[in-house]
């Protein structure tokens, strides 16, 4: 049995209607490397994660910890016509940013308000979220090479 994560990256795929070389090719990444995701084999490093979650529109917690095709199909049969969970309208799967418009550093906060965003505050963001997860990655790492440490949740 596949992975949950692997199991929706399938059917995530499918339900775009692309084939493993197009969503590879899509995140930037080699066919078979993509494949791996899918059986399970492999898991994506955060920045290639993120890139994962903007191309299915997806939440970061829904492909990690919930059955979408499952999700799928009970709002279809409650007449919610092609409705999947998606990123929070604050956070667009697509980003347009301008070519000349420099990177920055991501702020303390997520923005907030209901206002459009411009795509600076949207990767700021997103930065933002990486950042988090990646001091939660650094706690996980540090916890696991502590001898008796007990990991939290467990």
């Amino acid at each position: 049995m596949l992975p949950l994560f692997a199991k929706n990256l399938v059917f995530l795929r499918e339900k775009k209607g692309e084939n493993q070389s197009e969503t590879a090719s899509a995140l930037n990444l080699s066919r078979s490397t993509y494949a791996n995701y899918e059986t399970g084999d492999n898991l994506p490093k955060v920045d290639i994660a993120v890139k994962i979650i903007g191309h299915f529109g997806v939440t970061f917690e829904d492909l990690m910890q919930t059955d979408i095709q499952d999700v799928y199909l009970s709002e279809k049969k409650s007449d919610t016509k092609n409705k999947l969970v998606s990123i929070p309208p604050s956070i667009p799967s697509c980003i347009p940013m301008p070519a000349d418009q420099p990177v920055v550093s991501a702020p303390s906060q997520v923005p907030t308000g209901g206002g459009a965003q411009s795509g600076a505050d949207v990767l700021a963001a997103l930065l933002e979220e990486v950042r988090k997860l990646r001091q939660d990655v650094d706690l996980l790492k540090k916890d696991l090479a502590t001898p008796g440490a007990a990991v939290a949740g467990a």
